[in-house]
């Protein structure tokens, strides 16, 4: 069909649907039992004429429910509570995230990790930033998290770039998206599968816009499974720093490579086969944030426990 016959198409439709806009009752037709209802131009200027909005009231409100009162305790009692902007806990328990809060206390100390699962509004690690960036100045930390070793989506918390024989695997985008044959992907939803070898270039970003906090790391980190005649090493500079492997369960391998002291690049040199399910650029401790992007419900709850560090991923819809 030529562009010319489909546009005529398409006016002839939407001429018809005016016309059945304009001469349809707001009420429907009735046909013996049936009532058929067709959107109505009628019932359109009845309902505006009956529904009359103060705009300013609205904007007015809205601000009421976030200005801050004297008591900035009672003024939290109360937003937590009452307030229709609050987050909705289950049972309106305020204490649901103690444990959370009780493992940032410990960042410190050690590692706590955190993954922002969410859609398109935190890709380029929009929102996921500010987040991180908040619990880095209250807990400690720098670097960017982990991430995937390919990706189409760029990240304005880290530059990189990949070579060689990787192909990603997604659970989530649409048609076009590769499906692993397995379900062994990782906690970012994805697994990068490779085959031969391959370099991964780091850097800490240059972006103007970027927090200061992942403008460097000190550490860098592969997690993976299933090696074939797999290496992989890491260097900065002059820096060659000793691997330290850590098993974990259901036969995932991390490997970190600690530089002792913060650096803004690093190069991974990949050999032979593996399933790569993410990178990390981290300091030493502190509170990584990690962004993730599926694009439909669903939850993961992964854990790799080991000594002197812990990593945790929180699920989310």
């Amino acid at each position: 069909m030529k562009a010319k016959q489909v546009l005529i198409f398409l006016c002839g439709v939407f001429a018809m649907l005016g016309v059945l806009w304009l001469s349809v009752p707001a009420d429907g037709v009735n046909l013996g039992p049936l009532n058929l209802r067709f959107a109505s131009y009628q019932r359109m200027v009845r309902e505006a004429g009956e529904r009359k909005v103060d705009v300013d009231s609205v904007l007015l409100a809205v601000e009421a429910r976030f200005r801050m009162e004297d008591d900035t305790l009672q003024y939290y009692r109360k937003f937590f509570y009452e307030n229709p902007d609050r987050i909705y806990l289950p049972n309106d328990d305020f204490h649901y995230f103690d444990v959370v809060f009780r493992q940032m206390d410990q960042a410190q100390k050690r590692r706590v990790r955190v993954v922002h699962y969410g859609d398109s509004q935190i890709e380029l690690d929009r929102i996921s930033q500010d987040l991180r960036q908040a619990l880095q100045e209250r807990f400690g930390g720098s670097g960017t998290g982990q991430f995937p070793a390919l990706s189409n989506v760029p990240s304005a918390s880290i530059s990189k770039s990949a070579s060689g024989g990787f192909v990603q695997y997604t659970m989530y985008g649409d048609s076009t998206t590769q499906r692993a044959g397995h379900n062994r992907y990782g906690m970012l939803a994805q697994v990068v599968q490779l085959t031969g070898g391959g370099t991964v270039s780091l850097r800490g970003t240059k972006n103007k816009l970027a927090r200061e906090g992942v403008r460097t790391f000190e550490s860098v980190s592969v997690l993976y499974g299933r090696p074939q005649d797999f290496e992989v090493k890491a260097t900065s500079d002059t820096l060659k720093p000793q691997p330290v492997v850590e098993q974990g369960k259901n036969g995932a391998t991390l490997v970190t490579w600690h530089f002792g002291r913060p650096v803004q690049k690093a190069t991974l040199q990949f050999k032979g086969n593996a399933e790569i399910y993410a990178i990390g650029a981290d300091g030493e401790n502190g509170a990584p944030f990690s962004p993730a992007f599926p694009s439909r419900l669903w939850r993961i709850a992964w854990r790799l426990r080991t000594p002197g560090s812990s990593s945790c991923s929180s699920a989310a819809i």
